[in-house]
């Protein structure tokens, strides 16, 4: 799995990178992705200087990848992805982009595929047309989720939490006061939620599998 995704992003910039949840799902397609809307949330993440790493369903026939973007769509049926360790193999990709490729959070719509990364501390912003009843418990409660509503300035509430983002993980390089890279240095607060959400992740996705 580590080989297949370090053969996927090769050539692709080092730099920093967001998740782009695409769905297109028959449960609530109401809530499905729009095309405009991950093209302009893709040209937003390449404005914060970040690369957009497209993940989820298929972007569909005659729908162009935004600029930019990094195609892994579907990687989820990818062998090593199937049977019995599916899911801890999916978390695994997600920490391993995290740890090798700059991965610093993740956007999209509401979708299950988000649930486990973001219980395992991952940055994680979703859009809603109306506040989520489930979800908007986690906001809060899960460290770094946040519930974007559509509506009057959503993308630049977009756009500034992906600054943030930007800025918290300068503040995590190399360079900080005693040399190292924060991103390996044990917090106790995110050791312990770590901790939790390890036991809870097989539990969201047996729910809330879509």
């Amino acid at each position: 799995m580590i080989d297949w995704a370090d053969r996927r992003l090769a050539g692709v910039s080092a730099g920093r990178k967001v998740l782009l949840w695409v769905r297109y799902g028959a449960h609530h397609p109401t809530r499905n992705t729009t095309h405009p809307e991950l093209v302009e949330l893709a040209r937003r993440a390449l404005a914060a200087n970040f690369v957009p790493v497209l993940v989820g369903d298929a972007i569909r026939d005659g729908e162009l990848l935004p600029s930019d973007a990094v195609d892994m769509t579907l990687f989820w049926k990818e062998p090593f992805f199937q049977g019995a360790d599916m899911r801890r193999a999916q978390l695994q990709f997600i920490e391993h982009l995290k740890r090798a490729h700059g991965l610093v959070g993740q956007l999209g719509v509401t979708t299950a595929g988000m649930d486990g990364p973001a219980l395992m501390g991952l940055p994680t912003m979703y859009l809603t047309d109306a506040p989520n009843v489930r979800l908007g418990t986690w906001v809060g409660t899960v460290p770094g989720y946040r519930e974007i509503v559509r509506g009057d300035g959503y993308l630049e509430r977009v756009s500034d939490q992906l600054r943030r983002w930007a800025d918290d993980d300068e503040h995590r390089r190399p360079d900080s006061a005693d040399g190292r890279d924060e991103r390996d240095v044990e917090h106790p607060e995110s050791t312990a939620s770590y901790s939790v959400c390890n036991t809870l992740v097989s539990v969201v996705f047996d729910l809330f599998q879509e």
